[in-house]
């Protein structure tokens, strides 16, 4: 996918397209989101145990109110 830095054409495209190709690939089994060797790091809200549930707790955060990524 080509994209264009100067006017951002295709940039958001080509990275849910990465990021759904990542993803797809932890569900698969191909990266262990357990090894940081793969590139992939967990957030504060992500738990090892639990990989198939790709937004975390909603809740987690400051006052409960956090829904971040």
């Amino acid at each position: 996918m080509e994209t264009s830095a100067k006017t951002a054409a295709n940039v958001e495209d080509a990275f849910i397209d990465t990021a759904k190709e990542i993803y797809r690939k932890i569900q698969e089994g191909v990266f262990d989101i357990n090894n940081e060797a793969n590139g992939i790091k967990l957030g504060p809200q992500h738990s090892p145990s639990s990989p198939n549930s790709p937004g975390g707790n909603a809740t987690s955060g400051l006052g409960g109110n956090s829904g971040c990524c």
